[in-house]
């Protein structure tokens, strides 16, 4: 935050940018693929330098290529694309996405009649 605070100060950078990079980093922590997280760090950057140049007509260029680039590409096994859970639907995936579900309690009794043998 003291960084942030002389950045502003002196000109370096506008709070509106400092609250943008604050979301960002937090965001990074909410991905489960290490891969597609520095993926969209790439289209980040690619999606900035669109802007950059073409205005409003970047953004919405450089969200189209998002799009498709996500729509289209598979994940390292090549089983499923990085969009799973919604294309195709399932909803108990999308559902675990957000919500942590217990174990099933059968399970849990398997393992302990196991473990008694």
């Amino acid at each position: 935050m003291i960084l942030g605070d002389f950045a502003v100060s002196i000109g370096w950078l506008i709070p509106e940018v400092i609250l943008y990079m604050a979301f960002v980093s937090i965001a990074n922590f909410t991905q489960r693929s290490y891969e597609l997280g520095y993926a969209f760090k790439f289209l980040r950057i690619l999606l900035v330098t669109l802007v950059q140049f073409l205005d409003f007509i970047g953004f919405a260029i450089g969200i189209l290529i998002i799009a498709i680039l996500l729509l289209s590409n598979k994940t390292v096994n090549g089983r499923r694309s990085y969009l799973y859970p919604l294309i195709p639907f399932n909803g108990k995936a999308l559902l675990s996405l957000f919500v942590r579900l217990r174990k099933d309690r059968l399970t849990d009794s398997k393992v302990k009649k196991q473990s008694t043998k």
